[in-house]
């Protein structure tokens, strides 16, 4: 081959041959060469060829997938393998990790951690919910029954929750789920050099949490509509950002960047724009369903439909 080819004008089944050659993580670092390579990386016979010959033939114990594998694609097999594999990279770690059973007399509904320091956890029964707050290096260490650093109680069960931690401030919302949905808005601040949890705020009517950023909070449920919508929890302001009830169904994920908010829809990614002190919709994009399973980097989706 002259110096001067790039190695992508080889024919594709030569690439894909190479790849074959190579172990996972050498997969992930080729595959960030280029977009050809990337897309190449994603062939499902390549996910299949490795599920057979590192995880069938290579005795990993890893219980066997619910269904029959051909009727996964290449994502799904590609997270099967990358799970698998990093579930046996954990089980031959020679030291033993260390567990700390935290009894709770309720479910535990939600778990944070926050700052790499301290373990956020709620749980609920029927009618209530407590919130606890936990020192983990604390929780490491300790030889008697852990003790939590604060508590909170709640009138409701918690569904799920948000947390947005800065560099002086600590502010979370929790969804809570009683006689009408509400959205409780709670932060840890310091009394005297001990963390305690203090209550700022109650949003009545609103469900389905999307986001928590300073003094915006995303829902996708306002007074039982699916609108997506914009509340400033200090204030109880709402915008909007459809003006009447969406029939495609509501947001799946929402994400909020400097003057612009994204809102995930089964079909679509809408991204809006602060404008005169309203949010415009200023961009719609389709989504594929596999898409949807990329979610968890809305944000970098999201930053890359705006700036087309």
């Amino acid at each position: 081959m002259s110096p001067s080819k790039h190695l992508t004008s080889l024919p594709d089944d030569i690439l894909l041959y190479l790849l074959l050659r190579l172990d996972v993580p050498s997969i992930f670092r080729f595959r960030q060469t280029c977009r050809d390579i990337y897309l190449l990386s994603q062939a499902k016979l390549l996910w299949m060829h490795l599920y057979t010959n590192q995880i069938v033939e290579g005795k990993i114990p890893f219980a066997p997938y619910w269904d029959h594998l051909n009727h996964l694609d290449a994502l799904h097999l590609e997270t099967l393998v990358v799970h698998a594999l990093r579930l046996e990279r954990r089980l031959c770690m020679s030291e033993t990790p260390v567990v700390v059973p935290l009894t709770q007399k309720r479910s535990i509904t939600w778990v944070q951690l926050v700052r790499s320091e301290w373990l956020l956890v709620a749980s609920s029964d029927a009618g209530t919910s407590v919130i606890t707050l936990w020192s983990i290096p604390h929780l490491l260490s300790a030889c008697d029954t852990p003790v939590p650093l604060a508590e909170a109680f709640l009138s409701a069960p918690v569904k799920t929750g948000c947390i947005d931690a800065q560099a002086n401030t600590v502010i979370f919302a929790l969804e809570l789920r009683g006689r009408i949905d509400s959205i409780e808005i709670l932060s840890i601040v310091d009394d005297n050099g001990s963390p305690r949890i203090c209550r700022l705020q109650t949003l009545d009517n609103m469900a389905h949490i999307r986001f928590l950023k300073d003094e915006s909070i995303g829902v996708s449920l306002v007074n039982n509509l699916n609108i997506p919508s914009i509340v400033n929890w200090r204030d109880g302001s709402v915008k909007n950002l459809r003006p009447g009830p969406d029939l495609e169904g509501g947001a799946i994920a929402m994400h909020m960047g400097e003057g612009w908010v994204s809102v995930v829809r089964m079909t679509v990614i809408e991204i809006y724009v602060l404008q005169d002190n309203e949010y415009q919709c200023w961009s719609t994009q389709g989504l594929s369903s596999c898409s949807l399973r990329c979610l968890p980097r809305l944000r970098v989706i999201s930053e890359s439909v705006y700036h087309l």
